[in-house]
């Protein structure tokens, strides 16, 4: 038997018979979706039927055995920008100390951005781009910080410009590349109204490896694969608590408890790895990355992706993003409650996984992810594929049916695979559970969540 059979296996003895059930059957829905580029069904929502409406022409006279695949290597390029293609190299970073504190100045934008993540951006005023061009040249560092009432510790990333274009009458585009998390400590205006400041490096905590003490005749009894998962899920545990140690009694407790959520967060991470395309990701490396791109793929909100980013423990970091994958049924429009999507309807047309960053003409940037159908909508205007995210489509803007608040994104093509699908704009909707919305807090920041009693 050949190594990645006995992992296989491994993997196998550790998920109970229904879970592994499942996992096949979310890998069977997976490749329906990437293959027929989303059919719909008979038993879908009656809301959904007028959207389609429009396509019917297209699938009747589209073969799909014509359709070229979409070459997902497009969207992260970013072409609408018009910035020369880069020579194929890694971009020279090497990674402050935690702790460290450095003057640079600040952009602020409606967006929570995580390290390694791409922004693209377009500025036409003249402090903004003297300011983009500096930090390109130079190679100096920009903090960009979330600008949202929620971000009460003043969290922001440490971002490089890697691309510039040419600089002409309506200003210049940039690709710049999330680097490290950072605490804005001092924030001034210059004369000129540009940001700068103080902040310090945050650091990544990863926790040690568990050490196997001899704790548990429950664990002694596992079988070695097993014990292994255990063992490493004990560690991520290990982190909810104040000491390094976990006595005898508690490790019991843990492990009856470790028992009833093992199989389901193998079962999220499962369903991660095959709606989202983990593995077309080859940039994603180490745990701490792995933990920043989980963050930036998961449908959540405003107030939980900041919490994310504030968290300085890599392995908590990925426990609270297991949890809430875990809640999320639906999405639904942030306005009005309306359902828009199931959690399974999310897909990648991207090799950056099914979120990404995209940037408007006007240098709104909008945190976008796409889903294969999108009920309850209408559209607004005619297709265009004038400065279209993904070459090949056009565009048509939804908005909500109950509220007629935006909501995203129709993307089209006659001669591509899928037919369709849809971008949604994360700052529009909220995700909820099947009984309440996922995210129960206070409601001291109404702009950026808005409280919702379905």
């Amino acid at each position: 038997m050949s190594d990645d059979e006995e992992s296989s296996s491994n993997d196998e003895e550790v998920l109970p018979p229904h879970a592994v059930e499942a996992v096949r059957r979310q890998e069977r829905d997976f490749h329906r979706i990437r293959d027929d580029g989303e059919n719909s069904d008979d038993d879908d929502d009656e809301d959904d039927d007028e959207d389609n409406d429009d396509v019917d022409d297209d699938e009747d006279s589209s073969d799909d055995t014509k359709r070229e695949p979409f070459n997902i290597n497009l969207p992260s390029t970013h072409q609408y920008l018009h910035i020369p293609r880069a020579d194929d190299k890694l971009f020279d970073y090497k990674p402050l100390e935690a702790n460290t504190v450095i003057s640079v100045s600040i952009i602020k934008l409606h967006v929570v951005m995580f390290p390694n993540q791409l922004l693209p951006f377009h500025a036409a005023d003249n402090m903004t781009v003297r300011q983009l061009v500096e930090a390109s040249s130079k190679g100096t560092l920009i903090a960009l910080k979330p600008d949202f009432v929620a971000n009460s510790r003043d969290i922001a990333t440490l971002i490089q410009v890697v691309q510039v274009s040419a600089i002409d009458n309506e200003g210049v585009s940039i690709h710049a590349l999330g680097r490290q998390r950072c605490k804005i400590r001092e924030e001034h205006s210059a004369i000129n109204g540009m940001r700068y400041g103080e902040v310090e490096v945050l650091d990544d905590r990863e926790l040690r490896p568990f050490i196997p003490y001899d704790v548990s005749r429950s664990l002694a009894r596992m079988r070695m694969p097993k014990k292994r998962y255990v063992q490493q899920i004990l560690s991520w545990l290990s982190s909810w608590f104040p000491n390094d140690k976990i006595d005898a009694n508690l490790s019991e407790v843990l492990l009856q408890f470790i028992t009833l959520i093992a199989q389901n967060i193998a079962d999220v991470l499962m369903k991660l790895y095959l709606f989202h395309g983990l593995s077309n990701l080859d940039t994603v490396k180490g745990l701490t990355s792995f933990s920043f791109w989980v963050a930036a793929n998961i449908p959540v909100d405003t107030v939980i992706r900041l919490a994310l980013l504030e968290e300085s423990c890599t392995d908590r970091r990925i426990i609270n993003e297991c949890l809430h994958l875990r809640k999320i049924n639906r999405i639904v429009c942030k306005r009005c409650g309306t359902f828009l999507c199931s959690l399974s309807d999310i897909i990648s047309i991207s090799t950056e996984g099914n979120s990404a960053l995209y940037v408007n003409p006007s240098g709104y940037v909008h945190d976008m992810f796409t889903v294969s159908k999108l009920n309850s909508t209408t559209p607004q205007g005619n297709p265009s594929a004038e400065f279209s995210w993904f070459p090949g489509y056009e565009w048509t803007i939804h908005n909500c049916a109950c509220c007629r608040n935006f909501i995203g994104w129709r993307f089209t093509s006659k001669s591509l695979k899928p037919r369709y699908f849809y971008g949604i704009s994360r700052a529009m909707v909220c995700p909820r559970d099947r009984n309440r919305l996922l995210n129960e807090g206070p409601r001291d920041f109404a702009d950026e969540y808005l409280y919702l009693q379905l």
